[in-house]
């Protein structure tokens, strides 16, 4: 039989024995998985994107794509490689084989640095990781409120609004702090519940990006195939 993705990973009641009876496991389907990757990696690009695809060019847009694409193929399999070696550190010290395979154990990424590098590993990891959510955050609130702000003011109320420009209006200002209260509201309601319980919320999010993707690239191959390719 041919081996699949499956193949390595332990049962649900092998893995509870590992790791007690206070364990539960909750996992989400493969749809779930999927919208989570597409949000995750693709973020607030939906709504910035099309911008710096226009503004960088065909040639630098995708040059950037493939690079962060390279990049995340790579620490991707460095985190399940890492995974892997932590279960079987734990297999090891527990008195039985060392299983370098992906289990059902939970391990923070904290976790993994203070077991291969020592406390200053963790310290470092904990650093990074809170750059990160703080920037992240940062990073899509201003870009969903800017975004959604311009949106609401060109077509509903029929004026331009651009919170970057040089002298934006009040009612622009006002807008963009608006719809930041809302993404707000809308962030502390998805903290608070657990990613298995936000299906419907990350496959909506997922057919949006997938769509915003799919209309950027389209205009742009019809704009290339219409007007030539001195545009690259």
């Amino acid at each position: 039989m041919a081996a699949n993705e499956h193949t390595y990973l332990l049962t649900r009641s092998l893995s509870g024995e590992w790791e007690g009876d206070h364990m539960t496991v909750k996992p989400y389907g493969p749809a779930v998985t999927l919208a989570m990757a597409l949000n995750y990696v693709i973020g607030t690009g939906c709504f910035g994107l099309p911008y710096a695809f226009m503004e960088a060019g065909i040639g630098l847009s995708l040059t950037l794509m493939i690079v962060g694409v390279i990049g995340s193929l790579l620490t991707m399999n460095y985190t399940l490689e890492s995974l892997a070696r932590a279960e079987g550190v734990c297999a090891a010290t527990g008195g039985g084989a060392p299983r370098h395979q992906i289990t059902y154990r939970k391990f923070e990424f904290a976790t993994i640095a203070e077991m291969f590098v020592g406390r200053v590993g963790k310290a470092a990891v904990q650093l990074v990781m809170g750059m990160y959510c703080i920037g992240s955050l940062w990073s899509y609130a201003s870009v969903f409120s800017s975004s959604t702000a311009s949106l609401f003011f060109s077509y509903v109320l029929g004026e331009s609004c651009d919170v970057y420009g040089d002298a934006p209006s009040s009612g622009c200002l006002d807008g963009y702090y608006v719809f930041m209260a809302i993404f707000s509201a809308i962030v502390l309601s998805m903290v608070l519940m657990d990613i298995s319980d936000q299906a419907l919320v990350q496959k909506f999010l997922s057919v949006y990006r997938i769509v915003a993707f799919a209309l950027m690239l389209l205009t742009m191959l019809v704009k290339l195939l219409s007007d030539g390719s001195d545009l690259v």
